[in-house]
This record gives C-alpha cells, sequence and structure tokens, in this order.
C-alpha cells in the first residue's frame, strides 16, 4: 500500500512503513507540545527535571569540586602576585627617585597604557592555560625583581658615596674672608700659610655639614677654639672651627646638610666666622674647589 501525494508541483509515495512511523511521530510530538499549549512554565518545569535526570550527580558533584580547587589555586597564585608587584612597584618608586626620575611621571601606580584590536584570531583561554601562564609570569616577576633589587642597591651605594664626598658651603650666607695659602696673619702680622678658608657672616648662623660622616672631634682645640671634625669614611676629613656653640658630639652620625654647629668667634679671631678645612688622606687640600659643588643631600634617610 503507498500513499501519492503533491508537494511543491512534484508527486511523492510513501510507502506504509514510513506512514505509520509518520503518524506515530506525529502524535508523539503533540504529546509533548499539548501542555506547552496549556501552561509554558510547565514546560521549562518538566524540561528541567528531564534534564536534571538525564545528569549523573556523582558526575556533577566531582566537576564542581575540580572548579572550585582550580579557582582557590587561580586566586591564590592572584594573590601572591599582587603581593610580589606591589613590592616591585615600591622598589622600581624608589629607584627612580634615586636616578632623579619624576615620581608622578614613572607612574608605577597606574595600569600600563596598552591597547589594539580586535582580530578573528582571538580565543578565550581555557583554565589550566591561564594557571600556567600565571606561573609564567610569576617567574618573570621574581627575576626582574631581583634585578630591580640590585639596581636598586647599586644606585643607593653611589648615592652614599655621593653623600659622603665634600660638596657645597658650610654657611648657607656671608662671604669669602681669607683663603686657601700663604697669607699675612691678622693677629701676628706674620707670613704663614693657611690651611683652610674663613667664611665670614653673623654670629649665630647655622653652620652645616658638607657631607655626611661620624663626628671625630667636637669641643675646644689649640686656636681653633670650638672645633668639629667629622670623618668621612673614604679618606676625606672636614673641620668646621671657631663655632660659637657645637651642636652634635664625638661619635654621632651626621648628613650632609645638616646644622652642627652655629658661627662664633672662638680660638683665635678677629670677628664671626667658620674656618673650613679640608683634608684627604690626611693632608690638607685646597677646600675651593668643593665650595663649588652641589649638594644631593636627603635628610630624611
Amino acid at each position: 500500500m503507498e500513499l501519492i501525494f503533491a508537494y511543491r508541483g512534484k508527486l511523492h509515495r510513501l510507502g506504509l512503513r514510513h506512514l505509520i512511523l509518520g503518524l506515530v511521530l506525529f502524535a508523539a510530538v503533540g504529546l509533548l507540545l499539548q501542555p506547552a499549549l496549556n501552561d509554558n512554565q510547565s514546560v521549562v518545569a518538566d524540561a528541567q527535571v528531564v534534564a536534571m535526570a538525564d545528569v549523573d550527580p556523582q558526575r556533577v558533584q566531582r566537576a564542581l569540586i575540580v572548579a572550585e580547587a582550580q579557582m582557590a589555586e587561580l586566586a591564590a597564585r592572584l594573590g601572591e602576585l599582587q603581593g610580589r608587584l606591589t613590592r616591585l612597584e615600591s622598589i622600581g618608586q624608589q629607584v627612580g627617585e634615586l636616578a632623579g626620575f619624576d615620581a608622578e611621571a614613572l607612574g608605577f601606580d597606574q595600569p600600563v597604557p596598552v591597547g589594539g584590536p580586535v582580530t578573528a584570531d582571538d580565543v578565550p583561554m581555557e583554565l589550566p592555560q591561564l594557571l600556567d601562564e600565571l606561573r609564567v609570569f610569576a617567574a618573570r616577576l621574581d627575576d626582574r625583581g631581583v634585578r630591580l633589587q640590585l639596581l636598586d642597591q647599586e644606585l643607593l651605594t653611589r648615592q652614599t658615596d655621593a653623600w659622603r664626598l665634600p660638596s657645597g658651603r658650610p654657611t648657607r650666607s656671608g662671604w669669602l674672608s681669607s683663603a686657601y695659602g700663604y697669607r699675612t696673619h691678622p693677629l701676628n702680622g706674620r707670613r704663614q700659610f693657611h690651611r683652610g678658608v674663613d667664611l665670614a657672616g653673623k654670629a649665630g648662623d647655622p653652620v652645616e655639614a658638607v657631607a655626611s660622616g661620624v663626628v671625630i672631634w667636637s669641643g675646644p682645640k689649640d686656636g681653633y677654639g670650638n672645633l668639629l671634625e667629622v670623618d668621612h669614611r673614604n679618606g676625606f676629613v672636614t673641620r668646621y672651627g671657631h663655632n660659637a656653640e657645637n651642636l652634635v658630639a664625638m661619635g654621632e652620625l651626621v648628613k650632609q646638610g645638616q646644622v652642627i654647629a652655629t658661627m662664633g668667634s672662638t680660638g683665635r679671631s678677629t670677628g664671626p666666622h667658620v674656618h673650613f678645612e679640608v683634608l684627604k688622606n690626611g693632608k690638607q687640600v685646597n677646600p675651593h674647589k668643593f665650595l663649588k659643588g652641589r649638594r644631593t643631600a636627603n635628610l630624611n634617610l
């Protein structure tokens, strides 16, 4: 038995077996669609129940456990990287300041400016691949941290060496009243070698250390009046004489630019001034070249 029918201008033959199968399928579809015609919410609920019934609860539980473990590992990795990045930014900030860069221009607290168009080969990253990328990134971050720390130490060493090198005037104002070299002494009229320079000013003016170091003398000494002597631990020693008052004691650490005394006229002196000497490896040298230097001191260190 065959069923002959026309569809889109053509004759089609349908055998008995196919006819019966089609009727059964039609009836089944009708039964499935009937609840949707009556109540759409019921169909959605039935579909969810059927879907849940087809899933193995144990497999779902295992998948959830694996996902939670991966998320926990990812969160731990991100927290670790955040800590390392914060430390790296701190070191970078310090290196930038030591190198003389503008902290705002460096922008360590701002995202790195990057960008680019979307391309056709963009694909989402799977979680295992993301974890591998994080491990590689963490290793690179550690390597850069070590390198940056070594650079920081090198710059700090150089900066510290610079602070220990005599530079600048020990007074903020005043004038040069006596130069280095032979002169006629103002008190006895004899010709003698002046081993330092005299910088005149007002009584009580601040006297500053021209370099960082350790005080090895603080008190009266032969004709110097109240004398301060600072050893800079690099072969240089500086002396500051005729002070009205010494503000630091022997053994005290002083920093470049720190006020260490007040100007006076103690000892063999005709008026308020600072007698300033520079010694290198135990021998007096001309202080003039150091007076013109520029200080790089940071008194907050």
